[in-house]
């Protein structure tokens, strides 16, 4: 399954980091970043030098509290240091996976998943 379904990755990946790395370093699309896994791995990303933005989607908040809260609640709970939460490459982006633009403004979505096209073609 491995082998169908990679087919032609190697040169994907290729072409994509020549896509993706500008001279201000990588784009990074990170779902979740809220959640567990999200939390860490938004960390990592966010003390890379090579990483120019993060773009962190996540579902609209209930209640009181925004994005930005949550994400700093989780830090706090995983022990991860919250000041890396005022990154200027961190954008928080809300989004509702039951449009097919996930919620986001033209520009933001051409912006963000632009990138996904061009890997695809």
């Amino acid at each position: 399954m491995i082998q169908k379904y990679s087919v032609g990755f190697e040169d994907s990946a290729r072409d994509a980091s020549a896509t993706l790395i500008g001279r201000d370093g990588h784009v990074v699309v990170l779902t979740w970043s809220t959640g567990g896994l999200g939390s860490y791995l938004l960390a990592s990303l966010l003390q890379c030098k090579d990483v120019s933005v993060v773009y962190a989607l996540n579902r609209p908040s209930r209640g009181a509290s925004s994005i930005q809260q949550r994400q700093r609640i989780r830090f706090d709970d995983r022990g991860l240091d919250v000041t890396l939460l005022q990154s200027e490459k961190l954008v928080y982006v809300e989004t509702d996976t039951s449009h097919d633009d996930l919620g986001l403004d033209t520009e933001l979505y051409q912006k963000v998943f632009l990138i996904h096209f061009r890997l695809t073609e």
